[in-house]
């Protein structure tokens, strides 16, 4: 299996992209490891300065979602390269919380790549909630255009707290209602797809969870070859950026529908430890970029 002939969607908080410095690492991550579509939340910028940010790369294209009022704990963005992004018809935003871009594909194919960044702060919970309804009107209404959705980013909830809970017959904490709203709406984790116990994504000295995901409807799930879970080197973060590898052929290059083939995920899953070791020896090799 060739990891790099696929298109890769990354998710990654990066903590800030407030500076040109951090800018530049951030776009020399997407570059070395060649994300097709790179969602970037906790950007805490402004619209202004979203407008700014690679202006003058011509190799990708970049759209943003910005709390001018409250930026320095918002914002999100999708940095996508142009192979891919001359798909995009359409872009609506939740303004600092979400931002959706509709592809068109080949087989009149709509694929819908929502990013998000939660709250994270629970005292929020009335604004919070509201973000949710906003989220699940956005998923019914792609549902009803038969759109192939993915739903991505920083969820500040963790679904292995609602799986316990739930194993446990406790009730479910009203923040982690954002997974039954993707359940209900025939969505799944994809890092579970491929792994029993995913990593964490968020980690400090004194508490760490999984609460950077990508969830994916069902019909998306046979175009994919396996998730990963990898510490960010280039740049500073507390957190991991999340992966999904999808097959070129069957999303970009073919002219009409392909026919989807069996998926048995029991023959596909990933040792976490080749995959770490394999990233970081590129890491190694390409330092001389940096």
């Amino acid at each position: 299996m060739d990891i790099n002939n696929t298109f890769k969607i990354t998710t990654i908080n990066v903590s800030g992209l407030n500076t040109i410095l951090k800018q530049e690492q951030v776009s020399n991550f997407m570059k070395i490891n060649k994300i097709g579509c790179l969602i970037v939340t906790e950007t805490k910028l402004q619209t202004t300065s979203a407008k700014m940010i690679y202006k003058d790369n011509k190799d990708i294209t970049t759209w943003w979602s910005c709390d001018d009022d409250n930026h320095f704990s918002t914002g999100v963005g999708i940095i996508m390269d142009n192979n891919y992004a001359k798909f995009v018809i359409k872009k609506d935003i939740i303004e600092g919380r979400a931002l959706k871009l509709t592809l068109l594909l080949k087989g009149k194919i709509r694929f819908t790549i929502i990013a998000i960044y939660n709250f994270s702060n629970n005292s929020y919970k009335d604004e919070i909630i509201e973000f949710y309804k906003k989220l699940e009107e956005i998923i019914i209404v792609e549902k009803k255009l038969q759109a192939k959705i993915i739903c991505a980013g920083d969820f500040n909830a963790c679904y292995d707290t609602m799986i316990a809970q739930q194993k446990a017959n406790r009730k479910i904490f009203w923040k982690e209602r954002i997974f039954q709203i993707l359940k209900k709406n025939v969505m799944v984790d994809i890092n579970l797809i491929y792994h029993d116990k995913p990593l964490n994504t968020w980690n400090r000295s004194d508490k760490k969870s999984r609460i950077d995901y990508i969830w994916a409807t069902e019909d998306l799930i046979p175009d994919t070859i396996f998730a990963s879970t990898n510490k960010v080197h280039i740049f500073e973060t507390d957190h991991s950026a999340v992966t999904v590898y999808f097959q070129i052929d069957d999303l970009f290059h073919l002219k009409q529908i392909s026919k989807k083939k069996k998926h048995n995920k029991n023959n596909l899953k990933i040792d976490y430890r080749d995959l770490y070791f394999t990233h970081h020896a590129y890491y190694a090799s390409r330092a001389y970029q940096f």
